[in-house]
């Protein structure tokens, strides 16, 4: 990825903004809290605000892969989220931020992307299509799963380990490598951002219905869509 010069100003200057009146541990505070860690010591974020928002951009630039903690996010685009969910920030730079996640696709997570389109509809493209469902897995008889319904579901009927072991015998994923530390409630809800980026959330439903079919919120859940 390589920003154009009035676009990578446009970003230091958006990091600047949030920088500005932090010291260096403040600084490090707001890469930690969007997965950073990795690129902190590498990068110079004493100074002025400016020059420490030049460096991260300097840094992080050339990595455009997701973050492994954040599937769908590159780091930059971990950071323009940051950005556009600071409320003292003026929409104005709000939609310079969305223009800048759109331009060079530096989030993917489709939730995330929904909300951006209806917050600035002019700068955000319409949604596409769906992917084909997988093989094996039933089409969706009722409409698109409820996220917060299967959320729920799974917190009702597992626990961390548990649930790694369904997901390893069940669709052969080991989940701390998928989500990041932290109370169960937030693991669920990693996993699922992680399942719906990758049109595996109706296979997610079946899993779980398969491997604990006793559960009344997973059985009604997976009955409403057409996968018990």
């Amino acid at each position: 990825m390589a920003l154009t010069p009035p676009d990578r100003k446009q970003l230091t200057n958006l990091i600047s903004d949030i920088f500005t009146g932090r010291d260096t541990n403040g600084r490090e505070n707001i890469l930690t809290q969007v997965s950073l860690n990795q690129f902190i010591d590498n990068i110079n974020l004493s100074g002025s605000s400016d020059s420490a928002a030049s460096a991260v951009v300097t840094k992080l630039e050339p990595y455009d892969e997701e973050l492994a903690m954040w599937p769908g996010y590159t780091p930059l685009g971990a950071l323009l989220w940051y950005i556009l969910n600071r409320d003292d920030l003026p929409p104005a730079k709000h939609k310079v931020a969305a223009k800048l996640v759109i331009k060079y696709q530096l989030i993917t997570d489709a939730d995330f992307l929904a909300e951006l389109r209806n917050r600035f509809p002019d700068e955000v493209p319409p949604a596409p299509q769906p992917n084909v469902a997988e093989p094996g897995v039933l089409p969706d008889a009722a409409g698109e799963i409820n996220a917060q319904e299967l959320q729920k579901a799974l917190l009702s009927g597992y626990n961390h380990s548990s649930l790694t072991i369904m997901l390893k015998f069940e669709m052969d994923i080991d989940l701390d490598n998928i989500v990041g530390s932290g109370n169960f409630n937030n693991v669920t809800f990693e996993l699922i951002r992680w399942a719906t980026q990758r049109g595996k959330l109706q296979k997610l439903l079946q899993s779980a219905y398969k491997d604990n079919p006793g559960n009344p919120l997973i059985r009604v859940l997976a009955q409403k869509h057409g996968l018990a």
